[in-house]
């Protein structure tokens, strides 16, 4: 009942149907009592029309039988009706027409008639009034009983056939169609309906002989269907395409011709190796291996434990990459779940068993060569001893207490390198202050088993925190599993300490602050700038991630996004977790170097005590978080592992996770579902030998490549020593750019200013005669600009891609640059216009920026965050283009009433070093 309406007893009769209703519910009763009783008319007028008819259809056919002709009356003009309930056009039924006075044995002759002719139709008695009964064929005659008040109305449905009339057989249908339909009845034969009856005759004057149109060809359209159905991206089209050329080129070079072809070229192919067989009989081969569980199936459900492996001897570009001489799987490790024992001291100690036992498979030539040597003759030509080593292991610390055999978090010693107490381990210093593990003691604590009851073993293991596992890794030779276990940047930073602590405990202080601080924070992360393999995030404080590199790129500006915010709130909690932060990222920075110097080191362990010191702060004053847990550690033996191993990205299972694509791939798209771990091995072990079919192909087409003569370099005309423009568009004259940026203060005296810079830049200034500009001279605009610099890391080439441009991917893009001043200063400064003019016949590629002042007196709460502020300069200025040294991410700082911006310099780490050494007032 609607709101406001009060019930009432009082009742009404309908003015249609004369029921009483009560008088709410009356007019709803009006409504659907009118429709129905015009259904009921409609209904009486349709049945009228079809007796109708039928009647001039059997007059007709009897007519046409008295006189011998076989024409076809006209049908009876429409019967107009507008009933809008009744929608349906025909009516189809099973039915003969049959007059009531006819001679039953002329309908039982004619009922049991396979077909019927037209002598074979009953007359129309003409004193019957034309009235005529819709009869079942199969109903019985007692059935045919004449009754004027009621009509065997068919089923409605849409119109099937539209023959014409023709002589009745058992089972035809007679079709009547609607009065608006203006059609004739028609009569359709059961035979016609048969699912073995020969296909309708086909018009071909009306048949399409280009239906694969728009395509040029059917065969294109084929290819397009076949790409479209598997999925094919555009790199696999293209190289598809490409090998469709090839065999139109040399079709006998091609000699696949079936499905099993290609399975027995692969099963020969089986048989070749990435290397040589080790023969009997110095120099290291040095191995670094990585395991870890992972999801195969989207839901989880199956999973996969691969081994992995990679040669350190090789160079890092090929080693870290997955092509053939880098990362390979090497085998699979068994899964042993039961959520029934897990938990329980003797499930525990069983997993363990089987994990060591089956990777001890893997090991078995590698401890025995690792004793004897073999000798290989290498790629070089050489012919060397060569003796296996495993110098890195790499995983997460739930795999790394699997192969230290430590009782993990929970244990009395959780660091499975060093004997650290559980609730020291947010205690940082300088140097490793607790001993290390020694594997000697290890093995000789567990090799007592046997020898002296459980409980007396479980004593001298319990403080070590350690299991009564024989370690495979004890029986290679050369290898000490707790000097191998490697500090892994992804799972302890990215994926750890930040992304299930720091980011944890900021998640929870901005949702405690409110919603208006939520969406604040999403708003800053949201308006920072595009750049270059950064995720940009539009909201991060109720979403969580997988992805460790989200969480690295996350930490990256999370600082600038949000001090305003904890400012704005009065969170001192926010606040101080925000130092913690800095200094973390930091550490991150410094950690991720791909070279490091003394110097880097150094700075590393001194960032370590601050850290260390920030997050004792924190706890002191929230004590509700625990900070001591293993990941808080573990970076205390990073610079160990460094100068043992080398650079933090050698002890990475970003790269080893990378390969977990590739086995997703080939379980979902090559497996059954079944064996999975067969199959998935088998297909893998095809992808490895491509790399090295491959590899030699790639040999083979560089030497035959380098026999040809050489192709001429082609002159890049916008190519200025290391800045490439590109995405030109133009020409402009002077006149149309300052008629374009009229409304634009950036462009003020846009040419006057124009011609004092050329005027002062050209060779010869001051003493050559002031030219000036006209308003015709023409200008070509740059919107992309691709710059290569020398990285203060690694000293190698890298290169910015950076963006001018009123409308890029669906918003505007104006990039921010570091450019060179002079020898001893650098500049930032916003890209507004880039373009190329022509003038005393020189070309001169010119940037119009506006530039930003460095802020040197910096507050405390700046220091503390390493927040580098820069404010804009009034006006713009001109600057070469080859000043540019590389890009920069510049967000607007959005303290209240503040013009300035903000410089983000963790965005990598040659821009971290680089303001480092160029601006020494934002050295923290």
């Amino acid at each position: 009942m609607a709101r406001g309406r009060q019930a009432t007893d009082e009742e009404v009769a309908c003015p249609k149907c004369g029921t009483f209703f009560n008088v709410l519910g009356l007019s709803s009763h009006t409504r659907s009592c009118g429709k129905r009783r015009r259904i009921e008319v409609a209904t009486r007028e349709l049945a009228t029309h079809l007796t109708a008819t039928a009647v001039a259809a059997a007059a007709t056919a009897a007519a046409t039988v008295a006189s011998g002709s076989q024409e076809v009356a006209a049908p009876p003009e429409a019967h107009p009706m507008e009933v809008d309930e009744l929608r349906h056009e025909s009516i189809v039924t099973n039915v003969i027409v049959h007059n009531p006075a006819a001679d039953d044995a002329v309908y039982e002759q004619l009922r049991n008639r396979r077909s019927t002719s037209v002598e074979d139709v009953p007359e129309v008695d003409p004193e019957d009034n034309g009235t005529l009964k819709a009869v079942f064929v199969d109903a019985p005659a007692q059935s045919r009983a004449r009754d004027s008040d009621r009509l065997f109305l068919p089923t409605f449905e849409p119109p099937v056939l539209r023959n014409i009339p023709s002589p009745l057989c058992e089972d035809d249908f007679l079709t009547v169609h609607h009065p608006r339909a203006g059609r004739p009845p028609t009569i359709d034969h059961f035979d016609d309906y048969k699912p073995d009856r020969p296909d309708d005759p086909v018009d071909l004057s009306r048949l399409n002989k280009t239906p694969w149109e728009p395509f040029k060809s059917r065969i294109d359209f084929e290819f397009a269907e076949f790409a479209l159905g598997a999925s094919l991206n555009q790199g696999q089209i293209s190289t598809l395409l490409e090998l469709v050329g090839r065999i139109k080129e040399e079709p006998t070079a091609f000699s696949l011709q079936s499905h099993s072809d290609l399975k027995n070229a692969w099963e020969a192919a089986s048989h070749v190796s990435p290397g040589t067989k080790l023969p009997e009989g110095g120099d290291a081969l040095v191995y670094s291996l990585y395991a870890d569980k992972t999801r195969l199936s989207s839901f989880g459900s199956e999973k996969g434990y691969p081994i992995m492996a990679r040669i350190m001897n090789l160079p890092p570009e090929l080693r870290n990459s997955g092509e053939y001489g880098g990362m390979q799987v090497v085998g699979f490790l068994p899964i042993v779940e039961d959520e029934e024992q897990e938990g329980k001291p003797g499930f525990t100690t069983h997993k363990r068993v089987v994990w060591h036992e089956a990777f001890e498979r893997l090991l078995k030539d590698v401890a025995r060569y690792a004793k004897t040597g073999y000798r290989v003759k290498c790629g070089d030509g050489v012919l060397r001893t060569l003796f296996p080593i495993i110098l890195i292991l790499v995983a997460d610390y739930e795999e790394q207490t699997m192969m230290a055999l430590t009782r993990g978090s929970g244990g009395l010693c959780p660091c499975p390198i060093c004997l650290v107490p559980q609730d020291q381990q947010s205690i940082l210093s300088i140097q490793p202050t607790h001993p290390l593990r020694d594997q000697t003691v290890a093995e000789q604590i567990v090799a007592q088993k046997g020898h002296i009851t459980a409980a007396a073993l479980n004593e001298q293991l319990k403080p070590l925190g350690l299991r009564p596992v024989q370690n495979v890794f004890w029986k290679v030779p050369g290898c000490d599993v707790y000097r191998a276990l490697s500090w892994d940047r992804l799972h302890a930073y990215h994926g750890g300490l930040f992304s299930d602590h720091l980011f944890a405990q900021f998640q929870e202080i901005v949702k405690l602050l409110g919603r208006n601080a939520t969406e604040d924070v999403n708003a800053q992360y949201d308006a920072i700038p595009r750049w270059p393999n950064l995720n940009h995030f539009t909201a991060v404080v109720a979403v969580n991630f997988t992805d460790g590199t989200k969480y690295e790129d996350m930490s990256k500006v999370i600082v600038p996004a949000s001090y305003m915010v904890m400012k704005k709130y009065g969170s001192t909690r926010g606040m101080m977790l925000l130092k913690c932060i800095r200094r973390y990222m930091v550490l991150d920075m410094l950690a991720g170097l791909e070279v490091q110097v003394k110097e880097t080191l150094q700075m590393y362990a001194t960032e370590l005590t601050r850290f260390s010191q920030a997050i004792m702060a924190y706890q002191e004053a929230f004590e509700d978080k625990n900070w001591s847990f293993p990941k808080a550690h573990t970076h205390q033996h990073l610079i160990d592992d460094i100068v043992a191993k080398g650079v933090s990205k050698n002890l990475n299972a970003k790269l080893f996770e990378h390969m977990h694509g590739l086995l997703k791939e080939i379980y979902q798209d090559r497996t059954n579902f079944k064996d999975v771990d067969h199959q998935v091995s088998q297909i893998e072990h095809q992808t490895c030998v491509t790399k090295v079919i491959r590899a030699r192909v790639n040999a083979l087409d560089r030497v035959q490549a380098g026999t040809g003569s050489p192709k001429p370099a082609s002159v890049d005309k916008f190519q200025f020593n290391h800045v490439h423009l590109g995405s030109k568009k133009g020409p402009l004259t002077l006149a149309q750019v300052e008629q374009q940026f009229a409304h634009t203060p950036d462009f003020a005296r846009f040419r006057l200013r124009l011609e004092e810079y050329l005027n002062k830049t050209h060779p010869g200034a001051p003493n050559r005669a002031w030219q000036r500009l006209k308003a015709e001279m023409e200008v070509i605009e740059a919107r992309y600009i691709k710059v290569d610099y020398e990285s203060v890391v690694t000293w190698r080439a890298l290169t910015d891609h950076l963006r001018c441009s009123p409308m890029f991917q669906g918003a505007p893009r104006y990039d921010h640059i570091i450019y060179q001043i002079d020898d001893n200063t650098i500049g930032f400064a916003q890209l507004k216009f880039v373009f190329v003019c022509t003038f005393q016949g020189t070309q001169y590629p010119v940037a119009l920026v506006k530039p930003y002042n460095i802020i040197r007196n910096r507050r405390n709460m700046d220091r503390d965050l390493g927040l580098c502020r820069v404010h804009p300069c009034p006006t713009t200025e001109f600057v070469p283009v080859e000043c540019i040294l590389r890009g920069a991410l510049i967000v607007k700082d959005v303290e209240e009433n503040s013009p300035n911006f903000l410089v983000i310099d963790t965005v990598d780490g040659d821009m971290f070093l680089r303001l480092r050494k160029k601006v020494s007032v934002w050295n923290t």
